[in-house]
């Protein structure tokens, strides 16, 4: 389930999640271009936040193919725990930019109260699974990236003469981030 109408237009739907990104952000105290650390979002917001090597009780072989065989398949999970604990795992193989966007799609969904994905790995034949809602995914990755880097933000930053390089530095986001949501909203901006 979407947290925002399934109908929803999206030339309208990135200016809703853009006012709840800064509705959230406000809520947390961070201002318009103020660099947000996602992991002190997460713990802002409850989550735990773990590394896959964090967890002692992973079957080897499980962590093997996390590791190596879906390295590249997967950048975070969430879990959701008895007694309302959280807990999200992200990818060690990703740079700690990458980490940061993923965290706040991550954080997205559990703010948006979307229904958690179902993952399912036949340990023998070592074919992992998982339920896709494409809407669900956009979403979440719309909102946790509004978050991280608001357009509001990036437009002020680049009036005050940023590059798209300086940009991704202030905000602690990968160049390809700040390309999505430079072009997501037309700001004009070039490398360089």
């Amino acid at each position: 389930m979407t947290y925002f109408p399934r109908d929803v237009p999206s030339y309208k739907l990135k200016h809703l999640v853009e006012r709840k990104a800064q509705e959230i952000r406000a809520y947390l105290g961070f201002g318009p271009e103020e660099p947000v650390d996602p992991f002190e979002v997460a713990g802002m917001l409850g989550l735990d936040v773990l590394q896959l090597s964090d967890l002692s009780r992973l079957p080897s072989e499980l962590a093997r193919l996390f590791l190596e065989a879906y390295r590249d398949d997967w950048s975070g999970m969430t879990f959701y725990l008895p007694n309302a604990l959280i807990i999200v795992v992200l990818n060690p193989t990703n740079s700690r930019r990458r980490q940061a966007a993923t965290l706040m799609e991550e954080v997205a969904h559990v703010h948006l109260s979307h229904a958690p994905s179902i993952v399912a790995i036949d340990v023998i034949s070592g074919v992992m699974r998982r339920s896709y809602d494409k809407l669900v995914e956009n979403e979440a990755y719309l909102f946790g990236t509004a978050v991280l880097v608001p357009k509001i933000g990036l437009k002020a930053v680049y009036q005050q003469g940023f590059s798209m390089e300086e940009a991704a530095d202030h905000f602690g986001a990968s160049m390809p981030l700040i390309r999505f949501r430079n072009n997501l909203h037309g700001l004009g901006k070039r490398a360089g």
